[in-house]
């Protein structure tokens, strides 16, 4: 059966990018759903240190409905290379630095064009955390 949220619905997005904030308002926002940022919310970035990306999504999803009541989405990406034995993986923001600047990730990733992969997962838990909602696996 499938669990819909209802249109007004609050929907915290777990993120601190309001890039991605503004891509998924815009998706939600024709089906009544308000999407708020974790970061909008004052909410910590939670550790992930999860081994794949799924659990990375999950942690963010259920720290976000944990620290505010109401239903989270949550993702979680990066790029594996098969020459590195699928690193940089879940380190890939690591690879971009401090300062998160992928622009110097797309200089060295295209050196490894032909055996490298995006990767990306998704979340979502209920506000109640009794039900996930969805694992969405790469």
């Amino acid at each position: 059966m499938a669990r819909k949220l209802p249109s007004g619905a609050r929907l915290v997005l777990a993120t601190h990018n309001s890039g991605k904030l503004a891509e998924l308002s815009d998706l939600l926002r024709p089906h009544g759903i308000t999407a708020i940022s974790a970061g909008s919310l004052g909410l910590p970035e939670p550790e992930e240190d999860a081994p794949d990306f799924v659990g990375n999504a999950r942690i963010k999803a259920l720290a976000a409905t944990a620290a505010s009541g109401l239903p989270a989405l949550a993702d979680d990406s990066g790029f594996c290379v098969a020459a590195l034995n699928g690193a940089p993986g879940v380190h890939s923001a690591r690879w971009a630095g401090p300062a998160k600047d992928f622009s110097q990730w797309i200089v060295r990733r295209s050196s490894f064009s032909r055996n490298c992969r995006s990767s990306s997962a998704a979340a979502a838990i209920s506000s109640s955390m009794r039900r996930r909602l969805a694992w969405l696996r790469p």
